[in-house]
């Protein structure tokens, strides 16, 4: 009860409706108290029940709340154990790749370089051959440059003098 009223005392209120209200009224003025009565502590049951209700649904929502958050840590945990996994694989196969591309590379530069030395060998062979048909081009003198001030000594041809035009 809302109220802390003893025996005695609810026996003197009732001593007292009575000696007021008279035999006729009391059991009348009884009944619409009861309802009251009733009715304010339906309302005061209601009230206590939809707060308990609401009390109950702020801890389950932070409940949710809170399993919720555990599991979006977990999948974040798994999403980036995932993505280390396939950076990891990720850059196995880049590094593969540059193993490849570098055996290709250093490949072609041998081939690169067998090929130029073999043609250096061949051009030499050539010039040694295209050098009047002599393996040892030094017992031949060299021809003489234009450039060189000593070639002008040396130099045996013989120039035509030019003709002066003539007018019509």
């Amino acid at each position: 009860m809302p109220f802390d009223i003893g025996f005695f005392e609810l026996c003197v209120i009732i001593i007292v409706a009575l000696l007021v209200l008279g035999p006729e009224r009391l059991p009348v003025a009884a009944r619409a108290l009861g309802r009251w009565f009733g009715k304010a502590q339906r309302a005061f049951t209601s009230v206590k029940n939809e707060i308990n209700r609401e009390l109950q649904l702020d801890e389950l929502r932070q409940q949710l709340k809170e399993q919720q958050q555990k599991m979006d840590q977990l999948i974040n945990q798994q999403e980036l154990g995932d993505l280390q996994q396939q950076i990891e694989e990720t850059r196995a196969a880049f590094r593969r790749e540059m193993e490849q591309q570098q055996a290709e590379l250093n490949r072609a530069k041998e081939e690169a370089s067998s090929d130029a030395s073999e043609k250096t060998e061949a051009k030499s062979e050539e010039a040694q051959d295209d050098m009047s048909g002599c393996k040892n081009p030094v017992e031949f003198e060299p021809l003489p440059r234009k450039d060189d001030p000593q070639a002008d000594q040396h130099n045996t041809i013989h120039q035509e003098p030019s003709s002066p035009k003539t007018g019509s």
